[in-house]
């Protein structure tokens, strides 16, 4: 799978002296595209050549802007799969673009309240006593799972190797995780979490990394950009956006994943964290499927 790097330079660039390349993985689809292709791949090699009706449903979990409900709904759509998801909080007077499209892409919407979703066996466990088929998988929040990470480590395949630093957004640590396990040593590894869940985000690396000998010291996870939580922003970050977009318009980022990565690595650019002559490869991991019109 081919993907484009994008090189941006400005006047903060310049001034920390670094050279800033962009993984285009937004390109790849504007929405099962970004991270989430490649974490929702090995359903494919697990059912791909199944008839229809023998295919399992496919069960996700997330927030009314989730990227994963938004991708596993058009992956399922587009391979013929059956999909629901369990969506955190109750059901909206009015569904955004990301929910609506979700629904008009076949997918099945289970609106729980936030202290069942926070159990999410137990979510689970309610949601599927109503199907009478139990022919059922489920897709855990973000595809954090090894499956996932599996799909993650592919992410870097076929990329030169010759970055300092290799940076991504990060909302469960699969996609980190599989970059870290698929760079060289030398190359550091770093995480922009997008949501105030750091604890959750290291035991998730901890877990995935085990199985690769590798130590979850190995990576850094930022914890300062999150903006107070899931798609929640501060005016710097919204400022921030608009002024990156003002001058890389051929790089669209957004207020909830890669708005949140960029802003990161240009706060840490001005504050001299990389030192001058490095290279960074930011992956950009999507994010984009709420400003598509359709």
């Amino acid at each position: 799978m081919e993907v484009e790097i994008t090189t941006v330079s400005d006047e903060i660039t310049r001034s920390a002296g670094i050279s800033l390349c962009i993984l285009r993985l937004d390109l790849l689809h504007p929405i099962t595209g970004g991270n989430k292709i490649f974490k929702l791949r090995y359903l494919i090699d697990k059912y791909g050549d199944m008839p229809e009706s023998t295919k399992p449903l496919l069960l996700g979990f997330g927030g009314y802007y989730s990227n994963a409900i938004a991708a596993l709904a058009r992956f399922g759509k587009e391979n013929h799969f059956r999909t629901a998801a369990i969506i955190r909080g109750q059901k909206p007077a009015k569904k955004n673009l990301t929910l609506s499209r979700a629904e008009k892409d076949g997918m099945k919407l289970h609106f729980v309240s936030r202290q069942l979703y926070s159990d999410k066996a137990m979510a689970a466990e309610e949601i599927i006593s109503h199907y009478e088929d139990k022919n059922i998988e489920l897709i855990p929040q973000g595809v954090a799972s090894f499956n996932g990470y599996l799909g993650c480590k592919q992410i870097l395949a076929g990329i030169n190797p010759e970055y300092d630093y290799v940076i991504c957004d990060s909302a469960t640590g699969t996609t980190l995780a599989g970059l870290r396990a698929s760079s060289p040593d030398r190359i550091q590894c770093i995480g922009i979490a997008v949501l105030k869940n750091k604890r959750e985000q290291l035991d998730n690396l901890k877990d995935f990394l085990m199985a690769d000998g590798i130590h979850a010291a190995e990576v850094e996870l930022m914890e300062d950009y999150h903006g107070g939580g899931f798609a929640k922003q501060s005016p710097a970050l919204i400022e921030f956006i608009s002024w990156f977009n003002d001058r890389h318009p051929d790089v669209p980022v957004e207020k909830v994943y890669s708005g949140k990565m960029m802003y990161g690595i240009y706060d840490l650019a001005n504050k001299g964290y990389f030192k001058s002559g490095s290279s960074l490869l930011a992956v950009h991991s999507g994010g984009l499927q709420y400003l598509l019109q359709e």
